[in-house]
């Protein structure tokens, strides 16, 4: 009987100990695939001193692009196309488990388009990085985004597409959606024009969207609202759709897009508009129209704009 009541007890000690190691393996795994998306983005080489849109290869060769917006187009072998010329050639073939990335940095003021391998689309705006695979693997295709893209992916029922940010992880098969999460907003969203997507938020909210709505995450609290979908991607074709928003908003957008400073007086932070606002190359006659349709007095002083 002693004999027997060691044993169980040996049994009951083995198998404590084999679910604390689980248990460790589990949390380690977890809080790791937390953790991944800023060990990615801590390895961004960003220069930032640049006010060029930054296109860093795998091989870490950086190609600094001067102009406001340019398309890139990395095909299948690995050849990278900027504006259809031919700047990089392939690059050495790797095994499966050796993925490495390439990183796109379009600071403030440029704005970019990417093509990726499999014929996924990419409009980035101003202020963002995306991190992404020379080439997908097999059974995956993941990519990192730190600010805000429109994305139209290349439909493959066999390999899903993942867009992951500091907050959301999205999965799609083949869809249109716009995924805007700025570090320095208070809200990141995610808005759906076509198909489907799944969110998956850092404190485990989950949801399915359909076209036409919007997901908005905000202080570990989520949010679901019917809008329409083509006001939010506007900015792909040049203007922004507004209605009642406020003022302090939008004048973050147009900071971002222009890449200048814009400071406003505390009378304005509660004012809110609605309309069409173009995105015209000069940002002084955007600003001079604001200023007559709101009543504002707008000073320039270099490239920071003072609004009361």
């Amino acid at each position: 009987i002693r004999r027997k009541k060691i044993y169980l007890w040996g049994v009951a000690a083995s198998f404590l100990v084999a679910l604390s190691v689980l248990s460790f393996f589990i949390y380690e795994k977890t809080e790791v695939g937390k953790l991944d998306f800023q060990d990615v983005m801590a390895g961004i080489q960003d220069n930032n001193k640049s006010k060029d849109i930054q296109l860093i290869l795998s091989d870490n060769k950086t190609i600094e692009l001067e102009e406001t917006s340019v398309d890139i187009e990395l095909n299948k072998e690995g050849g990278v196309l900027v504006n259809s010329k031919q700047l990089a050639d392939a690059t050495a073939t790797e095994k499966e488990e050796e993925i490495s990335y390439n990183q796109l940095i379009v600071p403030m003021g440029r704005h970019s388009r990417l093509t990726l391998p499999d014929g996924t689309k990419m409009h980035v705006n101003a202020g963002t990085k995306v991190i992404f695979p020379h080439r997908f693997k097999k059974k995956e295709r993941e990519i990192f985004v730190d600010g805000e893209v429109f994305l139209e992916v290349a439909e493959n029922k066999k390999i899903p597409f993942n867009v992951r940010t500091a907050t959301m992880d999205i999965r799609v098969l083949g869809t249109s959606f716009n995924v805007r999460s700025y570090t320095d907003d208070t809200e990141q969203a995610v808005v759906l024009l076509s198909g489907s997507v799944q969110v998956y938020t850092k404190d485990n909210h989950e949801a399915t969207l359909s076209p036409n709505q919007k997901l908005g995450y905000s202080n570990g609290q989520c949010s679901i609202s019917t809008i329409n979908a083509q006001d939010y991607v506007s900015w792909i074709n040049g203007y922004f759709i507004y209605k009642k928003e406020p003022l302090v908003n939008i004048m973050k957008q147009i900071s971002r897009y222009y890449g200048v400073e814009v400071v406003l007086g505390q009378k304005v932070n509660s004012l809110t508009c609605s309309g069409k606002l173009e995105l015209k190359e000069d940002l002084d006659i955007v600003m001079n129209d604001l200023a007559q349709l709101l009543a504002l007095k707008i000073d320039k002083n270099e490239k920071t704009y003072h609004i009361n």
